[in-house]
């Protein structure tokens, strides 16, 4: 694995990468406008990126599940991370669990 026992060059590969989509989203909003470009950053970024994601680890990880789950546990706690106790449980509590989000 190219980055075994190497967690400096893993932890600066991650963050370029961060950098080079947070320029490009930033890009991409101001190229088409305020509303055009809040609606492509806020609601079609994430699907494409989590839709890329899937791709990813359906490519690469397919035959070990365990790593999948590993990732979206992962995913999880990054969502909590950004978020209180308070928040976090506002948006548990908007959620209607059972109904169909429409995409």
């Amino acid at each position: 694995m190219y980055y075994e026992n190497k967690k400096w060059l893993f932890n600066e590969d991650c963050h370029e990468l961060n950098e080079f989509i947070g320029n490009a989203i930033d890009e991409m909003e101001n190229q088409y406008g305020e509303e055009r470009g809040y609606a492509i950053t806020a609601e079609i970024t994430p699907v494409v990126l989590a839709s890329l994601l899937a791709r990813h680890f359906k490519h690469f990880f397919y035959e070990e599940p365990e790593d999948i789950l590993n990732y979206l546990n992962f995913l999880k706690k990054l969502f909590v991370k950004e978020c209180d106790d308070r928040d976090e449980m506002d948006m548990i509590n908007s959620v209607k669990y059972g109904s169909e989000v429409s995409a």
